[in-house]
């Protein structure tokens, strides 16, 4: 079953970052995106000079960590184009990490509606980089919801310093090869009978132990997670967000220290709140795993949940507005490990495996 889930996590990852998944099905979109007539069509946002053309390479430079500096171009959307193609070939230059996670050097799409607020939550991001890169062609696939009547694309360096460079920005409409599609429908097929088979496994594994719930109910969360569509996703924590913020609000009148923080999405350590929930949720499933799980000794349970956080990471291909990073799976790697460690040095035995057990090493 083991060598099942590699496979299957090997052939998801080549098919999704190596396979051709689109053709063009139409012209570029975008006015002077070779910038051969310097920055016209473009606007320019920040100090004179932090933005300048040479041989049709654009160079934003920003001395400033408490500004932003970056060039866009507004476009219309056209009824009929379900996906755009972002394309651009960028470098940077000594680029710092701002205060925040996302304060960076990027280039990306957001769509607009019909009066004009940017949607955040249809946005994607081709590049964000920092530190130094040197010349390497990035793109984003932006689906165009019907909500989106007018696009953004933009590339900025964003309440950071360094210098950024850019050509051969393109944007253009695509749609998704029918090759591609069948394989993801076997994928999934194949992906739905692994999983079952796994499920009905750790069901017998983990038998009729007094944290069973615990650990159902930590591995459905964790999966749901991973399979809520982006929009979706981004609308719950945007509202969570702001319940934050009223709850500080009102903390404030009691605390004068906390009136100031940050009222924007929480981070900590310059790590976003997802990044830290992947870290608990595997740190509080691995834990639970230790006494629930009587299969397998120590070295087969940690390989076994590292993989189950790869998978989680994989799934998210499949899902619409969702993105699987190496980045994530770190994280997920982290609380498990750090579980592992902490039960280690405590010596607390977990359950003695029953009688009959086999691992998923077949």
């Amino acid at each position: 079953m083991t060598s099942a889930v590699v496979l299957l996590l090997l052939m998801t990852v080549g098919l999704f970052e190596l396979a051709p998944r689109y053709e063009p099905t139409g012209p570029a979109l975008l006015r002077n995106g070779c910038f051969k007539e310097g920055l016209k069509e473009w606007t320019v946002h920040g100090a004179k000079g932090t933005a300048t053309v040479s041989s049709g390479v654009v160079v934003l430079e920003s001395r400033d960590p408490s500004r932003s500096v970056g060039i866009r171009q507004e476009l219309p959307a056209i009824p009929g184009q379900q996906t755009l193609m972002l394309e651009v070939e960028a470098s940077t230059e000594g680029v710092r990490q701002g205060a925040k996670s996302w304060h960076d050097a990027r280039i990306y799409i957001v769509g607009r509606n019909a009066e004009g607020k940017s949607l955040w939550e249809t946005h994607r991001i081709a590049t964000h980089l920092i530190g130094d890169n040197a010349w390497r062609r990035y793109s984003g696939a932006f689906p165009v919801t019907e909500n989106v009547k007018e696009v953004m694309v933009a590339a900025q360096l964003i309440r950071t310093t360094g210098i950024m460079k850019l050509r051969n920005l393109r944007l253009y409409p695509v749609k998704e090869r029918a090759t591609f599609r069948v394989a993801v429908y076997v994928l999934l097929a194949a992906w739905a009978v692994t999983l079952a088979g796994i499920g009905g496994y750790l069901l017998c594994a983990i038998g009729s132990t007094p944290v069973r719930g615990l650990v159902a109910v930590v591995t459905l969360g964790i999966v749901a997670g991973a399979l809520i569509p982006g929009p979706v996703k981004q609308e719950l924590l945007t509202s969570v967000w702001r319940e934050y913020e009223h709850l500080l609000q009102a903390m404030a009148g009691y605390s004068p220290e906390i009136s100031g923080l940050n009222w924007s999405g929480p981070e900590y350590l310059y790590l976003n709140t997802s990044q830290i929930a992947h870290f608990a949720l595997f740190f509080a499933l691995a834990g639970l795993a230790h006494f629930a799980w009587r299969a397998g000794g120590r070295a087969f349970q940690l390989l076994s949940l590292l993989l189950f956080g790869a998978v989680t990471e994989a799934l998210q291909y499949f899902v619409s507005g969702r993105q699987a990073t190496v980045q994530d799976w770190l994280f997920d790697a982290g609380g498990i490990l750090l579980a592992f460690a902490l039960l280690s040095i405590s010596g607390i035995r977990r359950n003695v495996p029953a009688a009959g057990q086999k691992g998923l090493r077949r």
